[in-house]
């Protein structure tokens, strides 16, 4: 009986040396944002360094404090918001940008593939093509541009 109480002292004294093992190596989870400023002044934060196309000197690395509470993420615009502005440029023959509202296809035809696809909200199917000059976010079910940024 001696020795199952040792033995189980022993185990206890390895599964805790284990834990605090794994807290003490585990690295801290803190991610790197980008404050970019383009040319024509405006400014994005991202995950990942700027392009060249942006202003050199106003491109700075941003770190959020430990403590800092997270930010809620951004919603993408209404489509109604924007059905003007979707209904003038659908009646333009050629056009040289993409619009809301755009069907993915024109998109492609216009910009070409994409240099990335990035599912943003999976659950949600939306996805973010990005090119050097835009980022441009599609809904995944209705194939439809929901949100133009370029620079």
């Amino acid at each position: 009986m001696h020795r199952s109480i040792r033995a189980a002292r022993r185990r206890k004294l390895a599964v805790a040396s284990l834990l605090v093992y794994a807290l003490v190596s585990a690295a801290p989870a803190a991610a790197e944002i980008y404050k970019c400023v383009s040319k024509a002044g405006l400014t994005m934060y991202q995950n990942f360094p700027c392009q060249y196309d942006t202003n050199p000197d106003a491109a700075a690395r941003v770190m959020p404090a430990a403590n800092a509470a997270q930010p809620k993420p951004v919603q993408p615009v209404a489509v109604a918001a924007n059905t003007a502005a979707a209904a003038a440029n659908a009646n333009v023959a050629n056009p040289t940008e993409p619009t809301v509202g755009m069907a993915a296809e024109e998109v492609r035809k216009l910009l070409g593939e994409p240099l990335e696809i990035v599912q943003d909200t999976p659950s949600e199917g939306i996805e973010t093509w990005r090119y050097l000059s835009h980022n441009v976010q599609i809904d995944h079910s209705s194939q439809q541009v929901l949100v133009v940024a370029s620079w």
